[in-house]
């Protein structure tokens, strides 16, 4: 699978005040940015699905390959519908950590929101895989192989675990935080 472009996503979130911001960069093959996008999503929230979905779509963008989120649960409890993504875009989806997930469904249930549950079911097991850079990463996949998925990943990853795009996503969200 050609990877021409990416949109990597991730979030800097706050719970004093409770805020939220999300921001996407499409990144080229050869690490050049093409893109950025923000937004914000809601802490204990359940609209990250929706605001990737609408994020992307408002780029208006038709050369993006794929798409890389920093997590599937986000700004606490804020499961992303990464099934529903990659159904709704048409692009395959890969979920990524830096280490293996704890199993949140009980803090979930805990604050009795049966559908985030249900969501957070459905987001199915991590898989693990090294990376070319030797570092381990936890990924869950939709709509791309597991083996295309981490060929990808080291694609766009020069050091360390993060993918490029992630960590510029991350570093705007965070400046955007701290602003």
């Amino acid at each position: 699978m050609r990877m021409a472009r990416v949109l990597g996503i991730a979030e800097s979130f706050s719970i004093s005040p409770d805020i939220s911001f999300l921001s996407g960069v499409v990144m080229r093959r050869d690490f050049i940015v093409d893109g950025v996008s923000i937004t914000k999503i809601t802490v204990r929230g359940s609209d990250a699905t929706e605001k990737i979905i609408k994020l992307y779509s408002e780029m208006h963008r038709n050369d993006i390959s794929a798409m890389i989120i920093n997590g599937c649960v986000l700004s606490m409890y804020n499961i992303v519908e990464a099934g529903t993504i990659n159904s709704m875009t048409g692009l395959p989806v890969v979920c990524i950590a830096r280490r293996k997930g704890k199993d949140l469904e009980g803090g979930i249930t805990s604050h009795g929101n049966l559908d985030k549950v249900k969501a957070y079911r459905s987001l199915g097991r991590q898989s693990q895989a090294k990376l070319k850079t030797g570092y381990d990463i936890w990924l869950r996949v939709f709509g791309i192989e597991l083996n295309d998925a981490i060929k990808m990943l080291n694609a766009y990853t020069i050091d360390g675990r993060v993918p490029e795009p992630i960590r510029i996503a991350r570093l705007i969200s965070s400046a955007c935080l701290n602003r």
